[in-house]
């Protein structure tokens, strides 16, 4: 219901955002808000995309290894919080479709291979701290499918988000509809402005 009160605010321009774009630029502002962000700050949202089906030549059939790239649209803190949430979302919108891409993941594999030591490029706890978040998509995931004996999960999410400025959406089970949105942010202050802010729709 809430999901679709964005999308629809959001979809009154020549532009048609995915539920997952309208969400995620609603978390990515609402972080902003409720971190109270100075004006000039530059932030981000770090979004893990599957490469598999953007690779070309595809993946072989059954592959099971990890296929996932960040793309991290950047803006500036001031004109997240007072333009209209379309606004983020495009900013979403336009860097999963020019960046999300065989040409730039290729890209990026080659950069990749050439560095000496890719484990200087990983991504810690400070990415997210203070002005960024991370958001993981698990909403197409067929996680209550799973059977491993004795029925179908009640429930499937993250047991403990690792650091602050990581998120995640998950499918609510069946029956309950919607989804579910587990957060974490530096303290008990900024997640109940979060909260107040997540559901002022």
């Amino acid at each position: 219901m809430q999901a679709n009160q964005l999308k629809s605010k959001c979809n009154e321009d020549k532009f048609q955002f995915s539920t997952y774009e309208v969400i995620a630029g609603h978390i990515w502002r609402c972080s902003c808000k409720a971190r109270e962000l100075k004006d000039d700050q530059e932030t981000m949202i770090s979004i893990p995309v599957d490469c598999r089906s953007r690779l070309s030549p595809p993946l072989p059939e059954g592959y099971f290894g990890n296929a996932i790239m960040d793309l991290a649209p950047k803006a500036i803190a001031g004109d997240i919080v007072s333009r209209p949430l379309s606004y983020t979302v495009k900013i979403i919108h336009d860097t999963l479709c020019t960046l999300g891409n065989n040409e730039y993941f290729r890209s990026a594999l080659d950069f990749l291979e050439s560095h000496p030591n890719i484990s200087t490029l990983i991504k810690g706890p400070q990415t997210f701290k203070g002005c960024s978040i991370g958001n993981a998509n698990w909403l197409k995931l067929p996680m209550y499918e799973a059977d491993f004996g004795w029925g179908q999960p009640v429930y499937m999410g993250p047991a403990v988000i690792s650091c602050a400025g990581r998120s995640m959406l998950a499918p609510n089970p069946p029956g309950v509809g919607g989804f579910s949105l587990t957060i974490a942010l530096e303290s008990d202050y900024h997640m109940n402005l979060f909260k107040n802010y997540f559901y002022d729709i």
